[in-house]
């Protein structure tokens, strides 16, 4: 069963509206622009967008946080970008709000634990949460050295660089060889199927989610540094934006 676009505003803004419902029609469009998305192929042959109803408790919360003018859905209008990361803070209020209106729904355990994990995968939390305690656990360890005379403060922040120096260049390594090895494989499907878009190849369960937001992030990587773009368009005999047309375009529309 599906629920209308427009329906599904309405039960949102209710009686005692603070927005009009084309203004959060707007809003909702510029966020789906801002997002990458495509409104227009969201559309039926009516021009009328529905919604399957595991979807409309999700959406739900993205209109309320748009009709509020509050939480990460409109922090990501006022940016301007969906890449800027906006906080934990507003990731995890969007996460709360969102399982406890599938839990006032009646959904099962299973079905909230499902929805946790898609939703971590989506915002990237365990991720983001990691990288913030890293930082919290640096903070710490330069606190602990306060205590000791300044040449042994200098000569163990030495050696720290060193290591976050050497964790450094490992990494970039890998992800320079793990890039080209992905551009590769993208390159060699498209000379064997003939589709140009690799984000059809992926089908549309969770799984292809995750690997099309992998794809888009290894073209903002390549269009965020030069070099690393030149590298990979030197190896590969290739453009980048002819390697991935479609992510080219949510990158156009997302910067013009």
């Amino acid at each position: 069963m599906k629920k209308s676009l427009s329906s599904i505003i309405e039960e949102v803004i209710g009686e005692e509206a603070i927005m009009s419902q084309r203004t959060l029609l707007r809003r909702f469009y510029k966020l789906i622009a801002v997002c990458g998305g495509n409104i227009d192929m969201m559309k039926d042959e009516n021009g009328h967008i529905f919604f399957d109803e595991s979807e409309v408790q999700f959406l739900k919360v993205i209109l309320e946080e748009l009709y509020l003018n509050e939480g990460i859905a409109s922090a990501f209008i006022d940016k301007q970008t969906s890449d800027d990361y906006v906080g934990l803070e507003m990731v995890h209020d969007f996460i709360q709000k969102f399982l406890e209106k599938l839990s006032d729904s009646g959904a099962s355990e299973d079905e909230i634990q499902s929805n946790l994990n898609f939703l971590g995968m989506l915002f990237l939390l365990p991720v983001k949460e990691n990288n913030e305690y890293c930082h919290r656990l640096l903070a710490a360890i330069y606190q602990n050295l306060e205590q000791y005379p300044y040449t042994h403060q200098a000569i163990m922040s030495n050696k720290i660089t060193n290591e976050m120096k050497r964790m450094f260049a490992c990494s970039m390594a890998e992800a320079m060889v793990t890039l080209v090895k992905l551009c590769e494989i993208i390159k060699a499907g498209q000379e064997l199927s003939g589709e140009k878009n690799s984000l059809s190849w992926y089908g549309d369960d969770d799984i292809a989610i995750e690997y099309k937001e992998r794809d888009r992030r290894a073209f903002r990587m390549m269009k965020n540094d030069d070099r690393l773009r030149e590298y990979v368009e030197e190896k590969l005999d290739m453009k980048i934006e002819d390697l991935f047309p479609e992510i080219e375009k949510e990158w156009n529309a997302q910067n013009q």
